[in-house]
């Protein structure tokens, strides 16, 4: 039997598998406490961008606004998020599970029996079993660590000191409690700039 909360990178979480429709991950809702939240969101969308800006900079200026947006290959494309109070979050494009995402509430979440959140629960031991599948040490960025080859990204869950030793976020900081995950079956588009960020070995 599928695990309801072990995070299966590239594959989904438990039952829902990417690409499945909304009507599918729904059966699955009552194993994790029923649905919060289900709307409808996306960036907007070309016509209302000019539509907005047009009469604070005019027409010529808001055409200009609309192509630098389009010129950065941003995906303006409607999204169904459905969310769960575990604090599980589900998002569809074209009715396929597109991306997973779990803020610190969902503290029964977890990698080959690793935990991510909760009180007194090192981070570490999942994010390197998540560098040994991703066959590569992950990019950090502040407090960051993402996972390219998987598609995942963990938020504010990892401090790496001055000296070089590794350590998940002190808890009780801002930065702690802002502590999430997301990940998904392919790269964003556009894809992210990793610039700014620097492979990490996790490895102890």
């Amino acid at each position: 039997m599928t695990d309801p909360w072990e995070l299966r990178p590239l594959e989904g979480l438990g039952p829902f598998v990417f690409g499945m429709s909304s009507a599918e991950a729904l059966r699955h809702a009552p194993a994790y406490g029923g649905v919060d939240e289900d709307c409808q969101s996306s960036p907007d969308s070309p016509e209302q961008i000019f539509a907005r800006f047009a009469p604070m900079v005019g027409e010529d200026e808001a055409r200009a606004i609309v192509a630098e947006v389009l010129a950065t290959g941003a995906d303006l494309r409607y999204r169904r998020t459905i969310a769960f109070p575990s604090s599980l979050a589900l998002i569809f494009l074209d009715d396929g599970l597109e991306e997973v995402f779990f803020a610190k509430e969902g503290t029964r979440l977890h990698v080959a029996g690793h935990r991510l959140f909760g009180k007194g629960v090192d981070p570490l031991p999942a994010l390197r079993e998540l560098q040994a599948r991703n066959g590569e040490p992950p990019l950090i960025h502040d407090e960051d660590c993402y996972f390219r080859r998987l598609h995942l990204t963990a938020f504010a869950i990892i401090a790496v000191a001055a000296d070089g030793t590794i350590g998940p976020c002190m808890r009780g900081t801002r930065l702690a409690r802002d502590r999430t995950i997301s990940w998904r079956a392919t790269p964003r588009a556009p894809d992210e700039d990793f610039a700014c960020h620097r492979p990490v070995d996790l490895r102890p």
